[in-house]
């Protein structure tokens, strides 16, 4: 618990310091990329992608292009992300590199989408990700991360009205991992939805409730590709182990809560226009509606608050939009117990305590994280 108390403490000092000093962002950079890219076998999925990476690296690469097909079937991942994981092989032996390289990219692509909206403290919106989605996101789920990337990526192009950019990066994001779609989904809900903020809202709850009262699992499962339609099927209806009443209580009131804060903004002011803050601010609607709407599925209702929690941490940092600072204090707060939840939840042994890859590399210590595996699988069998 040491670890983790120690880096929030630090990221909260620089949140408070001058963003735009040179010594701040490089020290908030490299204590990100130590702490989060250098994780050393911890979180829930990392096993799954290490594997991967190991059987790719131990075959030549005309092996993998010629059953390209066979390995999807055989780790359920998608065609992008197996093709990025067997680029990296070429090149490094180790996949906590490829780890450390993902996560550069995906801060990369937090700061590009900051600097495209006008936002002036990328350190403290990245420090209110960090509280809601540290386990999840950053630790666990490194196609979702690498989707994610390559969608913000795109999201700062369409607002810096980069169109042939934008559409490659989002185009792209699609063959990481299939649940961007939802992000996509609520990008063209914004792009398309009235002016009126009470008029979106309206519109995104008749959406949320026709997909909701819909068989959505059977519905895709049949509609898309056998792989695509089993992963479906997966997310929807199996991997939903150890949600419990509270954690739904929670995300009942964050997410209401986001829904009135969109709903209370007003576009009076040139920069919701200029830098597309409008359309996030409607892309957040969108998303907590229907994560609403899906608030009994736990994966969904947790895939949902990835990109929301990006994009409101950005957006309540844009100078110009005059967030109140007690909005910010409630959001912090927020962040702040579902961290708490988070570090003392059933399954936090996966990810407690702390590894690090440089520190165990140089005092040549063992991980238990195979250890934690084993018991996470005999717990959720």
């Amino acid at each position: 618990m040491l670890g983790y108390l120690t880096f929030y403490i630090l990221h909260f000092c620089l949140s408070f310091l001058k963003p735009n000093n040179r010594a701040v962002f490089c020290t908030f950079v490299l204590l990100n990329v130590f702490f989060v890219g250098f994780r050393y076998e911890v979180g829930f999925d990392w096993v799954v992608y290490k594997d991967l990476y190991a059987y790719l690296l131990k075959n030549e690469t005309t092996d993998i292009l010629g059953n390209i097909f066979r390995i999807q079937f055989l780790f359920k991942q998608e065609l992008g992300y197996i093709l990025l994981t067997a680029l990296f092989t070429r090149i490094f032996e180790n996949y906590e590199i490829m780890q450390a390289m993902l996560f550069c990219f995906f801060l990369y692509s937090f700061i590009s989408l900051g600097r495209s909206l006008g936002t002036r403290n990328i350190i403290a919106a990245f420090t209110i990700v960090h509280l809601f989605l540290l386990i999840s996101l950053e630790f666990s789920t490194a196609r979702q991360l690498v989707a994610i990337s390559c969608l913000n990526l795109g999201l700062a192009a369409y607002f810096m009205k980069k169109m042939r950019v934008a559409i490659i990066w989002i185009f792209t994001s699609m063959f990481m991992q299939i649940s961007v779609m939802i992000y996509i989904a609520a990008l063209l809900f914004a792009i398309g939805a009235p002016k009126k903020i009470w008029l979106t809202a309206a519109v995104g709850i008749l959406f949320a409730t026709l997909t909701n009262v819909t068989n959505i699992s059977f519905l895709l499962g049949g509609l898309l590709p056998v792989e695509l339609g089993f992963k479906v099927n997966y997310y929807l209806e199996e991997k939903e182990y150890l949600s419990n009443i509270y954690e739904v209580i929670f995300s009942l009131a964050f997410f209401v809560f986001v829904i009135f804060f969109t709903l209370s903004r007003k576009k009076n002011t040139l920069v919701e226009q200029n830098l597309g803050t409008d359309k996030i601010i409607k892309m957040i609607l969108f998303l907590a509606i229907l994560a609403i709407a899906f608030f009994s599925i736990n994966t969904i209702r947790n895939r949902i608050l990835y990109e929301l929690i990006i994009l409101l941490s950005l957006y309540i940092y844009v100078p110009n939009l005059m967030v109140p600072r007690k909005i910010k204090a409630i959001i912090v707060c927020f962040g702040l117990v579902f961290l708490g939840g988070t570090l003392v939840k059933q399954l936090s042994f996966v990810y407690n305590p702390y590894q690090n890859y440089i520190m165990y590399s140089l005092f040549d210590k063992d991980s238990d994280g195979r250890e934690r595996q084993d018991k996470l699988r005999d717990l959720i069998r």
